[in-house]
């Protein structure tokens, strides 16, 4: 799993971070529209010293997202992540 801080997120994406910042502060879930409240994660397998992030949490249908997930969701509307599963999936070929 890779794994980046959240400093490095905004100088690599800095025109998605405002956005980001954005959705992690609604108070209503995206999915259902249920109360979102924050939550405090830690990622023990982080190489980085902040291993502990902030993550909003809906106490309804239990979505949970914080800015990771958030900037790999806009990957994958953008095609990004597809583009890179292909060219994977080529270079193992090779």
């Amino acid at each position: 799993m890779q794994t980046i801080s959240l400093r490095a997120m905004r100088t690599q994406y800095p025109d998605a971070f405002p956005r980001i910042l954005r959705e992690m502060n609604q108070h209503h879930c995206s999915r259902c529209g249920g109360m979102m409240v924050g939550e405090t994660c830690m990622d023990m397998l982080s190489d980085y010293a902040d291993f502990q992030f902030q993550a909003q949490h809906c106490i309804q249908c239990g979505e949970l997202i914080d800015p990771f997930i958030l900037l790999n969701r806009m990957k994958a509307q953008n095609g990004d992540a597809l583009k890179e599963l292909t060219s994977s999936h080529r270079n193992r070929r090779k």
